[in-house]
């Protein structure tokens, strides 16, 4: 199976903001996964992603709003019950975050 270019560019940019990410340069590694979830609408790990950093930066409903994307795009992505069920820890909700874990 081939490869598209746009397919090896998605993932250069995701690695990318990746570090970002993990060099804690948090606004800018939003910006660039918002831009890679605009261009790559089915990308669960780029949704959640999101929703970590919106978790990271405080913004809780945003944080819910992006789970619930990936969750729309995958509902069987075990990584986005994870990092919800992280967030709900995080949000003193030990009950929800329980059944998160549950299904990861």
């Amino acid at each position: 199976e081939s490869v598209s270019i746009d397919e090896i560019i998605l993932a250069s940019e995701e690695n990318f903001a990746t570090y970002l990410y993990l060099a804690g340069d948090i606004h800018n590694a939003l910006t660039a996964f918002e831009s890679i979830a605009l261009r790559d609408k089915h990308n669960s790990k780029v949704l959640i992603k999101i929703a970590c950093l919106n978790c990271d930066m405080g913004r809780d409903k945003q944080a819910q709003t992006w789970f619930g994307r990936a969750l729309e795009v995958d509902n069987e992505d075990l990584d986005v019950y994870l990092h919800r069920g992280q967030f709900y820890l995080l949000m003193n909700n030990p009950t929800i975050a329980l059944r998160d874990f549950r299904k990861a």
